[in-house]
C-alpha cells in the first residue's frame, strides 16, 4: 500500500488517507491500516505506550489529512495539541439538495455514528 505524502519533515509526516482505509486496528480485524503503512515505511516498531505514530484518527469512511509523529517529542506535542483542541480542523461535506448559504461554520462537536 502507498499513501500520498502531503508534507514531511524530520518530526512528522502528513498523508492523504482515502475513504475506506482504517487509521488503526481495533484488534479484531486483519485488514491493512494507515498505521501499518507508517510503521512499515519508517521501520518503527509498535510500543506500549506508543511513542510515535498517528496523533489523531479519521473514520474509515472519511478521507483527509492524517498526521503521524516520527519521534517521541513530536508525538507528545501533537497528541497534546489535538487533545487540547489547539488544532483547527476544517471539513468539506457533500450534501443533498441546496443549502441556504454557500458556506458557513458549524461550531460544535461532531457526534459518533455508533
Amino acid at each position: 500500500m502507498e499513501l500520498p505524502i502531503l508534507y514531511e519533515d524530520a518530526d512528522v509526516v502528513a498523508v492523504a488517507k482515502p475513504a475506506g482505509l482504517i487509521t488503526h486496528s481495533d484488534g479484531r480485524t486483519k485488514e491493512e491500516t494507515a498505521e501499518d503503512w507508517f510503521m512499515e515505511t519508517y521501520g518503527i516498531a509498535r510500543t506500549e505506550p506508543p511513542s510515535s505514530g498517528y496523533v489523531h484518527r479519521l473514520d474509515r469512511d472519511t478521507s483527509g489529512v492524517l498526521v503521524f509523529a516520527k519521534n517521541p517529542a513530536a508525538y507528545e506535542f501533537l497528541r497534546k495539541a489535538f487533545h487540547d483542541k489547539e488544532v483547527k480542523k476544517e471539513y468539506l461535506a457533500f450534501v443533498y439538495g441546496a443549502p441556504k448559504e454557500k458556506e458557513g461554520v458549524i461550531n460544535f462537536a461532531i457526534g459518533r455514528s455508533r
